[in-house]
């Protein structure tokens, strides 16, 4: 992600990362820390740089939780995990508030998908909503490398590490 601002990025990224050593089990804070690198590095500056630290951590905590624990219906699995997991939600103006800050005191939707890595998902989605003239306050779609053990994500690295990449895409 282009940034205006490298070093206030990096610190940025320290602090986010030391305040979610209380959020996770010992054994999965490693996974949960690469997750929110890998997040992390595909937020706007807008996103990333103004947020309130607390705010962007319980982003980062929404997407990991979404991304590793919630398993889609069985309708929605498409060959092999993590099929085509997508949510779309109203979220209420409290959690709005809390998550994107006082931006949000519109009426706010979220889209956001879990799926297999492949081209064109966040591009297409992007072009659906702009020809329907729905405004787009925020976007990432970071790509993540996973391993997995049956039906369970045991570990998340970079891309270019991985056999397996997942994509996360996430519009409000």
């Amino acid at each position: 992600m282009f940034t205006e601002n490298p070093r206030q990025r990096r610190k940025v990224l320290d602090d986010v990362l030391a305040l979610l050593d209380g959020e996770a089990e010992s054994d999965e804070l490693p996974s949960l820390k690469t997750f929110a690198s890998l997040c992390f590095a595909d937020m706007p500056d807008r996103s990333a740089l103004s947020l309130p630290l607390p705010q962007l951590v319980r982003l980062i905590l929404d997407h990991y939780r979404f991304f590793r624990y919630d398993m889609p219906p069985a309708w929605q699995h498409y060959k092999r995990l993590p099929g085509i997991h997508v949510q779309v939600y109203n979220p209420p103006q409290e959690e709005c508030y809390m998550t994107f800050g006082p931006e949000s005191s519109f009426e706010t939707t979220v889209v956001r998908t879990h799926t297999v890595d492949g081209p064109f998902i966040f591009d297409s989605l992007r072009n659906y909503f702009r020809k329907a003239g729905i405004m787009v306050y925020s976007a990432i779609h970071p790509i993540i490398g996973v391993e997995r053990e049956e039906t369970t994500i045991s570990r998340f690295t970079a891309p270019v590490e991985a056999a397996n990449c997942e994509l996360l895409v996430h519009f409000t």
